[in-house]
């Protein structure tokens, strides 16, 4: 039984959201080649781990061809929220459309669920996710824009269900854009000393 499946999983994750984080943070973009790569392997190794079969850890499945479902599974269901996102734009105040959210995090993402499956893969996720909340609040409270923000996020909210006369106008400059690099690091680290803890 190939038992080492699910740490190299794991501690790819590692490598790709320190990767990640370090080109989000010095380019504003995280690169394809990371990411997709990142979901090749990891299709290929939750094969490996559905041939030797090492479900009894969430991980492939009882064959090969399970094992790649699982991942592309895991895949398409992480990166599901975020993609969400990156379709939403939203207008800038010279009348030009914005993205909510970046490619680079919806692939991370989605990386992160092949090499782990779907299980895992949503575990991690909720943990970046919540890195990601965490860390911007504390940066808009740091910077004395937090009240602003969620206001603005409020009337996005509210807007499509309130009377016209109470809408507010929501532009891209109003919104605070968040970089997921860092955020998806500190969440991935957390998840790595759990998992690799026992």
């Amino acid at each position: 039984m190939v038992v080492w499946v699910p740490r190299l999983c794991i501690l790819l994750c590692v490598a790709i959201a320190a990767i990640g984080a370090w080109t989000d943070y010095r380019t504003r973009q995280i690169p394809n080649w990371l990411t997709l790569g990142g979901i090749v392997t990891g299709v290929a190794l939750q094969s490996i781990a559905g041939h030797f079969q090492v479900e009894d850890l969430q991980y492939g499945g009882q064959t090969a061809l399970s094992g790649v479902a699982h991942a592309i599974l895991g895949a398409v269901v992480c990166g599901l929220p975020l993609w969400a996102l990156f379709r939403k734009q939203i207008q800038r105040e010279d009348g030009t459309l914005d993205q909510v959210s970046g490619g680079g995090d919806v692939k991370i993402l989605a990386a992160m669920g092949a090499l782990l499956g779907l299980y895992h893969g949503l575990g991690l996720e909720f943990l970046c996710l919540a890195a990601t909340s965490v860390l911007t609040l504390a940066r808009l409270a740091w910077h004395g824009r937090l009240l602003r923000v969620l206001s603005n996020a409020l009337f996005l909210t509210l807007n499509p269900i309130l009377p016209k006369k109470w809408r507010r106008r929501i532009t891209a400059e109003l919104l605070h854009k968040v970089r997921m690099g860092v955020p998806i690091l500190v969440g991935t680290l957390m998840f790595a000393v759990n998992r690799l803890a026992w």
